[in-house]
């Protein structure tokens, strides 16, 4: 983690990132590697899966100092290590737009994949003062966060959370979609979230008559607040309670001297909510490298990218509608 916070890496390459997606069963493999040509060292978490002759490989975030020989480097000892599997990596960068860097990738075998999770853009509001703060709001957002004031709900900002809370709040959503006793409440993350980061967390709550009706949490690391998790019921929706919690969680990081915020991946087909939210908040989108993927079978990618394109969907037209949004 100290050489991911000297050069500004990303929450996902992070130890604790790596705990808790190990509970929520992948493996984790950290790699530091150098040649004599290389000043800096590369390091990287790789999240794996193996299923009979397949391994799974999710980069998440970014690789810290990588370019074309080290890349090259780490195609080669993933094809050593695995050279009697078939291989299907998974590649997430999530940096600014670097044109020539993904030109780089796509000299080495890394493709596009036929599906997305995002839009290969994301929502990343830098922070300066809180008199530029209202002008970084686009005016519908603006009047949207005015009007919540009208409504006698209070906001709670705080540094712990009980699972309890989290799981009572996501439990409302579900009896008020008619869920048929899902109990999708993310256990598996929840519980590590609480153990790893247990001194990272910000969470906002919105009451009403000591109800709970709405909450969105956050993690800090490397001075950026990372967008986690929010949570609505109905009566926070119909009172727009997200406009004023994130704007007073915003308020709340200026003042701790945080630099950024990061709301996460942007899908206007998909989430169009989202987007106008997230585009409301902060005007400027930034455009991502995005993902990639390479493997050792194209026939293999063929059918893994028709699963996992079709497990999506199913995900977004139902499972969303039972379980707490996390945006990391």
């Amino acid at each position: 983690d100290e050489i991911i916070s000297k050069y500004n890496g990303h929450i996902k390459q992070s130890y604790n990132w790596g705990e808790l997606k190990q509970n929520a069963g992948w493996k984790c493999l950290r790699l530091k590697y150098s040649t004599k040509l290389q000043e800096k060292n590369k390091i990287l978490q790789i999240l794996y899966k193996k299923k009979f002759f397949f391994v799974f490989i999710y980069i998440a975030g970014n690789i810290i100092n990588d370019d074309l020989n080290s890349n090259r480097d780490l195609l080669n000892f993933l094809k050593k290590k695995y050279r009697r599997k078939i291989l299907y990596v998974r590649y997430h960068n999530e940096d600014e737009l670097d044109p020539k860097y993904c030109e780089i990738l796509k000299r080495l075998g890394w493709k596009k994949p036929n599906f997305h999770k995002g839009q290969n853009s994301i929502t990343k509001k830098n922070l300066s003062c809180e008199q530029e703060l209202m002008k970084s709001y686009k005016q519908k957002w603006r009047y949207n966060l005015k009007k919540s004031y009208e409504s006698n709900f209070k906001i709670s900002i705080e540094r712990k959370i009980s699972s309890e809370e989290i799981f009572n709040l996501s439990r409302k959503h579900e009896n008020l979609k008619k869920a048929k006793k899902s109990y999708l409440h993310y256990d598996y993350q929840i519980y590590p979230l609480l153990k790893y980061f247990k001194n990272d967390l910000i969470i906002g709550k919105v009451l009403l008559n000591n109800q709970i009706i709405a909450l969105r949490i956050f993690i800090l690391y490397n001075n950026i607040a990372w967008n986690y998790m929010n949570i609505n019921e109905t009566k926070g929706i119909e009172l727009n309670t997200g406009y004023r919690l994130l704007h007073d969680l915003t308020n709340e990081f200026l003042k701790m001297g945080v630099k950024k915020i990061f709301l996460g991946d942007l899908n206007n087909k998909q989430f169009p909510g989202k987007y106008q939210f997230n585009t409301g908040y902060e005007k400027n989108v930034t455009e991502t490298n995005g993902e990639f993927i390479y493997s050792n079978s194209k026939l293999a990618t063929y059918f893994i990218e028709i699963i996992l394109s079709s497990y999506l969907d199913v995900k977004k037209n139902i499972f969303s509608n039972f379980i707490p949004n996390l945006k990391i």
